[in-house]
């Protein structure tokens, strides 16, 4: 099954922000039995801060230990790197074991001015993806203007993966879902706003798939060990 951007959309709806705390495995366990047992509690009314893993993080369904981080048996003493939203400051004022480790290691915790808003990311992350799927720079670049507009890159991304169904023709609704697509591509590296990427725009696309600069990501270093 493909995972779209309506995937991506409907998965993270809105720019939270997100931080890498150091966490021990011990702790990280007790985070993931928190979130997962108050969704037992909360039954219908549902709840809202169910902390999710990659694919690698494997819980136990009836206990809610967690048995496998990235892949591999959890180590209780191990400190592991892990991404948590900060919106609502870490355990967003619900996740009691999180409130605890804050409040035990405060010097473990992220600060908000650190966080990152994950959806940008994650959209910058797989559009570079379909970046280089899509023809050359010199290909796409028609008029030979050095930089590709918006027809451009929509005319190359309509031969390459328009048709969705394979039935040979771009119908309307394909022609409209490549529309938005395109431009979620040049909106997510388009950083003067002009609608276009030009070729520095494209180089960065392809060297640092989230988007940030040299600048940027020294900028974002610091920040992170601050």
């Amino acid at each position: 099954k493909n995972f779209t951007f309506a995937n991506l959309s409907a998965e993270m709806p809105f720019e939270n922000l997100y931080g890498v705390a150091q966490v021990s495995g011990s702790a990280l366990n007790e985070f993931v039995k928190s979130s997962r047992e108050q969704v037992v509690v909360a039954g219908d009314r549902g709840y809202a801060f169910f902390l999710h893993g990659d694919c690698g993080l494997e819980v136990d369904a009836k206990t809610h230990d967690v048995l496998k981080v990235a892949g591999l048996p959890l180590d209780a003493s191990k400190i592991y790197n892990v991404a948590v939203p900060l919106d609502l400051g870490f355990g967003s004022g619900a996740n009691k074991a999180m409130l605890a480790y804050a409040a035990a290691k405060p010097d473990h915790i992220p600060d908000k001015d650190a966080a990152l808003p994950a959806k940008r990311l994650a959209l910058r992350f797989f559009g570079a993806i379909l970046w280089k799927r899509l023809p050359s720079f010199e290909e796409m670049d028609k008029d030979k203007s050095n930089s590709l507009t918006h027809a451009e890159v929509l005319e190359a991304y309509s031969t390459a993966m328009g048709d969705v169904n394979q039935d040979g023709l771009i119908d309307d609704a394909e022609r409209l879902a490549a529309e938005k697509m395109v431009n979620e591509l040049i909106r997510a590296y388009d950083k003067d706003g002009n609608d276009e990427i030009c070729r520095d725009e494209y180089n960065t696309l392809l060297i640092h798939p989230d988007g940030l600069d040299d600048s940027e990501r020294h900028l974002d270093s610091v920040r992170q060990k601050s």
